[in-house]
């Protein structure tokens, strides 16, 4: 071990992702190891703790604001959260979810390192960001995990009269780029079971049913685009595809041709 470091965030939960070597925390009496690739730990804001890395140590290192997290928590399982979360010590990175949340980190880190739009643009940022308090949130288990899959309720799945109405407000607010966590608060139940419930009536998630309307909405303004003088690129980020190679990839699959051959065409109209 090569060395230590003592603290207290008060204000933060402090997340370390080890993806390389080893590294011993210890936190309120409490001691654990975490290895690369297969564990990370959490410290949190109301006590102290230590840590001591290996030499070859690697990590990713989140650092999540109180009142971010637990409003993010407070949103997903429609419920006010007033007191810390209390996270598990370490938790698993080679389940489903702790594959998530590294995706995720991976994901953040390639964004942050190319300074993409997915970065510099204020509305993709906070669906990042999103995503990855999300996963940490499933991967860590901690005082709400129950409530967060939602194992506690006997009757899981809302209503088709719900998912219409939620269904509707995603046809209405497309525009808003709305997050699973604006969704569950919207319908008034937890995301767990919005998505139970969509995959029953509707047979996709909602946030799949989101992208769907979003490239709905970029296809038909692509239509237009001859006549109108848009680009792929500022459609596709109004709707919320930053990645515009990606998006080319989606759309070809579902309309049988690139988004440029709609944008230069239209209807009726030869491409010049």
């Amino acid at each position: 071990m090569e060395w230590m470091l003592r603290f207290c965030y008060h204000r933060c939960y402090h997340v370390n992702i080890t993806i390389a070597g080893k590294s011993c925390i210890s936190r309120n009496g409490k001691s654990s190891i975490t290895e690369g690739m297969k564990s990370g730990a959490v410290l949190l804001p109301d006590q102290k703790a230590s840590i001591l890395w290996s030499k070859d140590a690697k990590q990713y290192a989140l650092k999540f604001p109180r009142d971010k997290l637990e409003n993010h928590l407070s949103a997903l399982i429609n419920e006010s959260v007033d007191d810390p979360i209390n996270f598990d010590l370490t938790f698993n990175l080679q389940n489903t979810a702790g594959r998530s949340l590294l995706r995720a980190c991976i994901l953040l880190q390639a964004e942050w390192e190319e300074q993409s739009t997915l970065i510099l643009t204020p509305t993709a940022r906070r669906n990042i960001e999103s995503l990855v308090m999300t996963n940490f949130l499933l991967a860590s288990s901690n005082s709400y995990t129950e409530k967060i899959y939602d194992t506690h309720r006997k009757n899981e799945s809302p209503g088709k009269m719900l998912v219409q109405k939620v269904k509707d407000y995603i046809e209405e607010n497309a525009h808003e780029l709305p997050e699973l966590a604006d969704l569950a608060t919207y319908a008034g139940i937890s995301a767990r079971s919005l998505q139970i419930g969509f995959k029953q009536h509707l047979g996709v998630s909602p946030m799949t049913y989101v992208r769907n309307i979003r490239m709905q909405r970029a296809h038909e303004q692509l239509e237009n685009a001859f006549y109108t003088g848009e680009t792929v690129t500022e459609i596709a980020m109004r709707w919320g595809f930053y990645n515009v190679g990606r998006f080319s990839q989606l759309y070809k699959s579902i309309y049988g041709r690139s988004p440029k051959e709609t944008a230069t065409g239209g209807i009726g109209i030869i491409s010049r």
